[in-house]
């Protein structure tokens, strides 16, 4: 018996149909608990600089292996490959992100016990890289999965998370970028009002008032980082990073006994990561005490000679090394040699990061290789998709280069110039200014009519009155006299 046909469905009921489902499934994904439901913008971070930080989480956790205890191993891991696959989205390479997630979850499998707790974090990230890649059945798949997790492994309610997934959340939120800190200390804050004596939870929320701390030079007598910190320090007293939040707070408050109490226990516990490392040397360069540091770095490097960050920051203890040598009329050369020599090894294990190549052509030029080092300058401008913060540090860079080694002031104004006049607030454009005022004030004092450098005087204070007046507009956007005078100042740039 031949069977019925089948009833002719219109076109337009199909696309209706096909349009609804798109959106119960978007509606799903933005219901997950992942790092692309947690408003983490690319704009917001240097996605260059968090790939290798993470890189080097991986990397140490792998040296480390034997060392490590294996539920913590899997899950700093596991943690570390989800992000790295949410930075290398935001980057635009979806296929990369795919086999990290790949990896994260064959770690996570080392740990049986939280096995699907763990990977809560790892399938929202897959079901929301599948949607980006048109491959709507693999997101199902995952959405699929969450949900049986989320009936064999129910949370007292829908709004509390799993404890994993609230610490990826918190420490995610604390490694993107300053404007995250305040969420992150929210994140943190909550997890410990459920469970006040929680060490991660009392460890997170003592970075996250650091961080703020730091950004808002919050002094000694009025930290509330310290007294978190003693107490995150009470249980994890073998915590390295604790011990360098400490020492620095000590520092800052020139309680020097005490900061170097707290850096020498840094140092002894900060053997078996590189990050960690990467931080006490960062110290002790700023206080230039380089021999100290270079010993501490290149002792590192022997165990960990695949870490970007180590390598750059030895280069950059040997460049500081070598500026105050130039100082003393000493033979540097030795330096600028080893100096290069661990610029190039941290650009072949991270080119991504910019600061490598900027530094490497600078020292280049210390090398007198000139031609090289406008070779590289010529590279970074072709380059795509740079941010405005990055281009502002690729034009202060240039201008130095044109400036102290090339001896054109020309050619470096232009390109200081054209760092400050990037619309984005920053240490680099503040640099580009600096760098202005200083050559604008040199020739005005030789010649207090020089109309030149009068002029660029005068482009900076107006740049300085623009950067305000976009501030206050940010508060007030309807405020019509903002961006009439914001205009007025705009057309007097010369």
């Amino acid at each position: 018996m031949t069977p019925p046909p089948l009833p002719h469905i219109h076109s337009s009921i199909i696309v209706i149909c096909s349009v609804q489902n798109m959106e119960n499934l978007e509606i799903k994904l933005k219901e997950l608990e992942c790092h692309f439901t947690w408003e983490l913008r690319g704009e917001d971070a240097d996605l260059d600089y968090l790939e290798a930080r993470l890189k080097d989480t991986i990397y140490a956790s792998q040296v480390n292996y034997t060392t490590y205890a294996s539920q913590v191993k899997s899950k700093e891991t596991v943690r570390a490959l989800n992000y790295l696959a949410y930075v290398k989205h935001l980057q635009g390479f979806n296929d990369e992100a795919v086999k990290y997630l790949e990896n994260s979850e064959e770690e996570a499998k080392d740990n049986e016990a939280a096995f699907e707790k763990l990977v809560i974090v790892t399938y929202g990230n897959f079901a929301w890289v599948y949607y980006h890649m048109g491959e709507i059945s693999k997101v199902q798949m995952y959405l699929e999965e969450l949900d049986k997790i989320r009936k064999d492994f129910p949370t007292a309610s829908p709004s509390v998370l799993h404890r994993e997934v609230h610490g990826e959340k918190g420490w995610s939120l604390l490694k993107f970028s300053p404007k995250h800190f305040e969420k992150a200390k929210e994140c943190f804050g909550e997890a410990l009002k459920r469970e006040p004596n929680d060490e991660e939870w009392t460890k997170g929320y003592a970075f996250a008032l650091y961080r703020l701390e730091e950004a808002q030079r919050i002094p000694f007598q009025k930290s509330a980082a310290v007294t978190q910190l003693q107490k995150a320090r009470i249980y994890n007293p073998k915590d390295a990073m604790i011990m360098v939040f400490l020492e620095r707070k000590y520092q800052y408050d020139n309680k020097t006994k005490d900061a170097k109490e707290y850096f020498e226990q840094a140092v002894v516990l900060s053997q078996n990561d590189p990050k960690i490392i990467t931080q006490v040397g960062t110290f002790l360069r700023k206080i230039e005490n380089f021999d100290n540091a270079l010993e501490i770095l290149n002792n590192a490097l022997q165990k960990f000679p695949d870490s970007a960050s180590l390598h750059y920051q030895t280069a950059l203890c040997y460049k500081l090394k070598v500026i105050k040598m130039k100082k003393e009329k000493a033979d540097y050369g030795q330096l600028v040699k080893s100096c290069i020599l661990h610029l190039e090894t941290a650009v072949c294990l991270n080119p991504s990061y910019i600061y490598h190549h900027l530094e490497l052509a600078s020292m280049y030029a210390e090398s007198m290789d000139m031609q090289k080092a406008e070779n590289l300058f010529q590279e970074l401008f072709t380059k795509p998709n740079i941010k405005p913060a990055q281009q502002q540090a690729l034009h202060r860079y240039y201008g130095d280069f044109q400036y102290y080694h090339k001896k054109s002031e020309s050619d470096a104004v232009e390109h200081y110039k054209k760092g400050q006049q990037i619309r984005n607030e920053s240490h680099e454009r503040e640099k580009c200014f600096t760098s202005l005022k200083k050559i604008a004030e040199i020739n005005i004092k030789k010649n207090p009519h020089d109309k030149r450098h009068l002029e660029i005087l005068g482009n900076i204070h107006i740049l300085n009155a623009i950067a305000s007046y976009e501030k206050a507009l940010e508060v007030d956007p309807h405020e019509e006299d903002y961006n009439r005078v914001l205009t007025a100042l705009r057309s007097m740039l010369v």
